[in-house]
């Protein structure tokens, strides 16, 4: 045998190891390729004979969360905070563990509406900003604050398909979108 015809089997036989310890199957240590084989194989066949299987059911969870967090919502954004007001737009982020990191460049009182992912628009949506006021009390001036929303969100009806054809015959015209 070659040196590559015994390593071959080895590899084969650690990684069929890894395999089955991360699927609980027990094996004895000095077992061979073929009959390790035949317990994951087992292991699998008993797997797929139920319905649905417990990572299928967690994949199509978080394909759904997915799905759910990138849809897209309509909307007009308006800062309440005084110090964004002469902003044009804002970067936010969001990350959590299903979607991972969404970034998105949102624009300020845009009048026809912005589309962003659902996602975005439920961090805006809850986004909260000190807003501080001074009350007389007993003739002598209190510094207070109340917390408010820091983005006025208007949420806008999704847009008609006569709509989405003129937009997209107006970004052709201005060659504002790519070739795709």
């Amino acid at each position: 045998m070659s040196e590559l015809e015994t390593t071959k089997p080895l590899d084969e036989l650690v990684t069929l190891k890894e395999r089955a310890d991360k699927m609980g199957v027990t094996y004895s240590p000095n077992i061979g390729v073929e009959k390790l084989k035949e317990k994951i194989n087992a292991v699998l066949n008993i797997n797929e004979s139920k319905s649905d299987t417990i990572e299928d059911k967690e994949e199509a969870k978080r394909l759904e969360q997915m799905k759910n967090a990138m849809k897209l919502v309509r909307v007009i954004v308006t800062p309440t905070q005084s110090t964004k007001t002469e902003l044009h737009g804002e970067i936010f982020t969001v990350s959590n563990s299903l979607v991972g990191t969404i970034k998105k460049y949102v624009p300020f009182g845009v009048e026809v509406g912005y589309h962003i992912p659902q996602i975005i628009y439920d961090a805006i949506k809850d986004k909260k900003s000190n807003h501080f006021y001074t009350q007389r009390v007993n003739g002598v001036d209190i510094r207070k604050y109340r917390s408010m929303p820091a983005y006025n969100v208007v949420v806008l009806e999704p847009l008609t398909e006569e709509e989405l054809k003129n937009l997209a015959d107006d970004q052709r015209a201005r060659n504002a979108i790519g070739d795709n």
